[in-house]
Formats: C-alpha cells, sequence, structure tokens
C-alpha cells in the first residue's frame, strides 16, 4: 500500500493529474474485493489494478476520459466474465496541486506511525485523513459517497534467521503490507541481496534483540534461525514481549526441549498458548516458498481478526 501511495504522490509532485480507481462495492462473483484500487495517471501509465477483465478495461476508459471533464464520478460495471458479479466503483480525479501533494505525503508518512489514522475519500470533497475509526477496514457510505480506509501501521513483522524459508518470506511480506524487519547474526546472511524487499537488516547477536529493537503487542515474531540456542533465544524473548503472534518452525523434538527450558526458566505453560506451531496454515507445505506461504497466509489471517 505504501509504494502505491508513493507512486501517486510522485506523479501530483511532478505535475501529473490522477484519477483513482476504487472497488467501493461487489455484489456476487468478483475477482477481487471492496477496497481494491489503481490509479490512472495523466501520462497513460497505471499502477495497481481492480482485477484485470472487463471491469479494468472499462474503468482505465472512464479514468481517461476524466482527464477532459476533471470531474469524479461513481460508476457500475458487470463483472461479465463471472455473469452474476457487478461493482461500483469510485473515480476520484485528483488535480496536481500543493494541497492534494500534501495530502498525500501525509498519506506516505502515516503508513510508517504507530497511531491509527483512516483515509477519507469523498466523491464531491477533499481527500483528508482522519483519526476517527471508521468500521474494521475499507468502507463505502453510500449515503455520503464516502469511501474510507485504515492507513496506520499494521505493525511489523520481525524474522529472526535468514535461511531460505526467511528469504522467500521476505519476498510476500512487502507486498501483503507488513513492514518486515530482518533480524540475523551472520553477516553473511544479513544482505540485501538475499533480503532486497524488507524495509530493515539487523545486523547483531540475539543476544542483544531487546536492545535494538522494541517488540510491541502490534508486531509479529516469526522465529527461523538455524538451531536450538538461537531459536529458544528468540522465542524467551518474544514471549516476554507483547508480540501479537509468536511463531516458531521446528520439529516436535526441538519444540519439546524449548517448552522444556521455558518452564525452567519460569514460564507458566498457559503462555505455551501464544505460540504457533507448527508455524504457518496447513497446506501440506514441502518447499521453502510453500512454507513462506502458509506463514504469510497465517499472519493475515491474524491481522484481519486483529482489525476486526
Amino acid at each position: 500500500m505504501k509504494k502505491f501511495y508513493e507512486q501517486i504522490y510522485d506523479k501530483l509532485n511532478s505535475g501529473q493529474d490522477t484519477v483513482l480507481v476504487i472497488l467501493a462495492k461487489c455484489f456476487g462473483t468478483t475477482p477481487r474485493k471492496a477496497g481494491t484500487k489503481m490509479a490512472v495517471f495523466a501520462d497513460g501509465t497505471i499502477t495497481g489494478t481492480v482485477g484485470g477483465g472487463n471491469t479494468e478495461f472499462v474503468s482505465i476508459n472512464i479514468a481517461n476520459d476524466m482527464f477532459g471533464t476533471k470531474s469524479s464520478c461513481l460508476e457500475d460495471i458487470d463483472i461479465i466474465e463471472s455473469g452474476n458479479g457487478s461493482v461500483k466503483v469510485l473515480f476520484k480525479y485528483i488535480e496536481a496541486n500543493d494541497e492534494n501533494c500534501k495530502t498525500f505525503m501525509d498519506i506516505v508518512n502515516s503508513l510508517d506511525e504507530n497511531d491509527e489514522k483512516w483515509v477519507q475519500i469523498d466523491l464531491d470533497n477533499n481527500i483528508r485523513i482522519s483519526t476517527k475509526r471508521f468500521g474494521g477496514g475499507a468502507d463505502f457510505d453510500t449515503d455520503r459517497n464516502l469511501y474510507t480506509e485504515p492507513i496506520s501501521k499494521s505493525g511489523t513483522v520481525y524474522i529472526f534467521g535468514g535461511g531460505h524459508v526467511a528469504q522467500k518470506l521476505a519476498k510476500l511480506l512487502p507486498s501483503l503490507n507488513f513492514r518486515t524487519v530482518l533480524y540475523e547474526d551472520r553477516q553473511m546472511f544479513a544482505d540485501r541481496k538475499f533480503f532486497p524487499d524488507v524495509d530493515e537488516i539487523i545486523f547483531a547477536p540475539y543476544e542483544e534483540i531487546t536492545e535494538r529493537i522494541d517488540i510491541t503487542e502490534k508486531d509479529y515474531t516469526v522465529i527461523v534461525t538455524r538451531g536450538h540456542l538461537y531459536d529458544y533465544e528468540c522465542l524467551k524473548i518474544s514471549l516476554e514481549s507483547e508480540a501479537c503472534y509468536v511463531g516458531i518452525m521446528g520439529s516436535k523434538d526441538k519444540l519439546r526441549t524449548a517448552y522444556t527450558k521455558l518452564k525452567e526458566d519460569g514460564f507458566d505453560e498457559r503462555e505455551f498458548g501464544r505460540i504457533y506451531s507448527p508455524i504457518g496454515i496447513e497446506i501440506g507445505s514441502e518447499t521453502p516458498m510453500e512454507v513462506a506461504v502458509s506463514i504469510a497466509a497465517q499472519l493475515i489471517k491474524i491481522r484481519s481478526d486483529k482489525r476486526g
């Protein structure tokens, strides 16, 4: 989401008007859900998608026509591919002026903040940011022609360990709007060539985790280190934090050993209920990418449940 809004800001800042296209309401069988969006720019380029097919084809044509009318609108479009679906699409025309540039820069900055904020896209008025909560996710008020969606930080995923699963997971999470940090104590793996898309790489001993990062109730820890000792250190620190998700990859024997040591270190067995292990959603995964997909799916589920 951040890259999407950054691209809009960059185009506006360069003097290009933009049409923001949002699936405001979905009915029947549709390829994407409400809140899916794309932006069409005056130079003919596009970012994002509203699902392809007829919906996207018609939406692009409508958006291009709006560069002449400079007006916003709502349109109902049938999903001809499914035969039983339709979408209500909001087309918001955005002029490349100082006010809109500032608004989108504020949106981009808000995505890195801990405070909960919402973007309001009004069909007839300016786009604005609000601290008032509007439901649990993307929503469209048909009475006011007002679309709202959360833009607050959804928490950071801390990946402990830089092996094959970590590398695959780190490719998935940024595209799913998770801020992602890789923590690794081996310099050869704490490298951008393995993790080009993460927000941050921390190269440090696992014993220094609490000195390097502050794990909050919004954050997720994924423990995929190379050995029992390092796994245990990360697991212990994760349980001492308020992390909303603590996932660890490993065999039953390794986990049994970790639980025994946790008891010896004073942890109550009830706290073990916070641990997701085996990690990830059960999909019969075998390869590192399949395991990464199962973990990403579990993180999406946890985030969705948090938002209500």
